[in-house]
């Protein structure tokens, strides 16, 4: 009778071990994550910044602004996301419906976080007259955005 008393716990045991939960919580997780599909890394313009100046990344110098004085150099900083060395970016000096000027670069290899920052420099001879203007961004041919500034 002893034997039979010891064998009953012992056969419980292994019962309800094999019965117990299959997945442990990280393995959810895992599954959950394998059936979420990656987020496509498309190119695109994150922003842009107009200034009188760009530091040697590209970035904006010494103030962000949307006013500018007849004569100054208009510089736009254009920072990418998931281009690729050699992709194409441009922008367009509009004063109402008309271009006035429009410049483009070829981006560098972008970080090791995707980014990529190239500076346009629309230039201090070309005297633009006071009143408002536009710049709109493009990587490749698509518009990436549109930003007014005032000449005065």
């Amino acid at each position: 009778m002893t034997k039979r008393f010891l064998m009953f716990p012992l056969t419980a045991l292994i019962v309800l071990a094999a019965c117990g939960k299959t997945d442990s919580p990280e393995t959810a997780v895992d599954s959950v994550l394998a059936a979420v599909p990656p987020v496509p890394q498309i190119p695109h313009v994150t922003a842009f910044d107009l200034g009188r100046q760009a530091d040697p990344n590209g970035r904006i110098f010494g103030g962000i602004t949307d006013l500018f004085a007849v004569g100054d150099t208009i510089v736009v900083s254009v920072r990418t996301q998931y281009t690729k060395a050699g992709d194409v970016v441009s922008a367009r000096l509009r004063q109402g419906k008309r271009t006035l000027d429009s410049l483009e670069s070829k981006l560098q290899a972008p970080d090791s976080t995707g980014f990529a920052t190239v500076p346009l420099r629309f230039s201090q001879t070309k005297r633009w007259a006071t009143g408002r203007y536009q710049i709109e961004t493009f990587l490749g041919a698509a518009s990436q955005g549109i930003k007014e500034f005032t000449v005065n």
